[in-house]
């Protein structure tokens, strides 16, 4: 169960915190700048100094880290300064969001690395400039791959929507771009990894019939929840 009821910050945290570990234990990642790292405020410099040191930040930093990441990602991208809520008289409990954190991350900790080439924080060229880019979502070989941190491991409409929002504008440019180098690859399936129930949906695309694309009978799929 939660820790927290800060649900939305959280689950962005938990998203900033997968990605750490990917930077953190492999070599073959590329990865494009962090909406963190397009905050204005002062804690981003901070923020940016810790990135580049990623591989030798102990499980605890790493996790103070992707918080500080998801409050400088939500001044990003509403403007609003998140930061004055940890001193403010609503202040979030910072050290349950971290036990919290750590706890949905153990079981990643254990899990053999492949050798696929991992991309993160890319955009879908042209396209990119309208409807932005897919941060929360890595691409591990040709794979994609989403964290949900829901309290229930129900694979929600608008969920299979993002991935099949996703899949369809990397087929319209034959790939993804890191900044503005272009990558070819083919995705051949999905994984939604539901962190609180240590248990991972894969989709192998070619298995995904056109006309039901839109109509997932997938509510509490995983048979857990309520």
């Amino acid at each position: 169960m939660p820790l927290t009821t800060e649900y939305a910050l959280t689950g962005m945290a938990f998203s900033y915190l997968y990605r750490l570990l990917l930077m953190q234990s492999r070599n073959d990642f590329v990865a494009g700048e962090f909406v963190a790292e397009m905050s204005n405020a002062p804690e981003v410099h901070s923020f940016q100094e810790k990135l580049q040191k990623v591989k030798s930040l102990s499980m605890q930093e790493l996790a103070q880290l992707a918080l500080i990441a998801a409050l400088l990602d939500k001044d990003a991208r509403t403007g609003v300064i998140a930061f004055p809520q940890l001193t403010s008289g609503k202040a979030i409990h910072m050290g349950k969001i971290i036990d919290d954190l750590l706890a949905m991350s153990a079981p990643l900790l254990s899990r053999k690395a492949s050798k696929s080439k991992v991309l993160m924080n890319y955009h879908f060229g042209s396209v990119g400039r309208v409807v932005g880019g897919a941060d929360n979502a890595v691409i591990v070989g040709s794979t994609m791959v989403r964290t949900s941190t829901s309290k229930y491991a129900h694979l929600h409409p608008d969920l299979w929507y993002q991935m099949l929002g996703y899949w369809a504008l990397h087929n319209s440019q034959s790939g993804v771009w890191v900044d503005r180098k272009r990558y070819d690859i083919e995705l051949d399936s999905f994984v939604i990894y539901f962190a609180r129930y240590q248990k991972s949906l894969r989709f192998a695309i070619k298995d995904i019939a056109l006309k039901d694309m839109f109509h997932p009978q997938y509510k509490n799929i995983l048979g857990v929840g309520a």
